[in-house]
């Protein structure tokens, strides 16, 4: 890592692996995860993990809808809030969705994308059976 430094200079750094640790150790103290919740209806997000920050001090909504605590299907759609401004600008919308990325909790990952640079509109977690009982109805 100091190859191009004395032995005598380098002798007093701290080692890399340290200097990583204490670096990691920082970024948790600011960014501390919240804990794993035990199932979907007991999921709670920090206000800073629905926000999206647009540049320094300007936030919009990430999180757009969330069905709410207590929820045994819940429902979570993540995207930026100020999409609809960007609608007339995309070619092509692509929807997708995935059990193999799908957070445990979860069923699906259901994704819309669009055609400019393959930009992500949103994302929706969801269990299935909520999306099913509500489409039988």
């Amino acid at each position: 890592m100091f190859t191009k430094h004395s032995t005598v200079s380098t002798r007093d750094f701290p080692r890399h692996n340290v200097i990583r640790q204490v670096i990691q150790r920082t970024r948790n103290a600011y960014n501390a995860v919240p804990v794993q919740p035990i199932n979907r209806e007991s999921i709670e997000l920090p206000e800073s993990f629905t926000l999206y920050e647009k540049f320094p001090n300007h936030f919009e909504k990430f999180l757009l809808a969330d069905s709410g605590l207590g929820d045994h299907d819940r429902i979570l759609i993540f995207g930026r809030e100020s999409i609809e401004l960007w609608l007339d600008h995309f070619r092509k919308i692509y929807v997708d969705g995935t059990f193999s990325l799908t957070p445990h909790m979860f069923s699906q990952v259901f994704v819309i994308l669009a055609e400019r640079g393959e930009f992500v509109l949103l994302y929706m977690l969801f269990c299935q059976t909520k999306l099913l009982k509500r489409m039988a109805e």
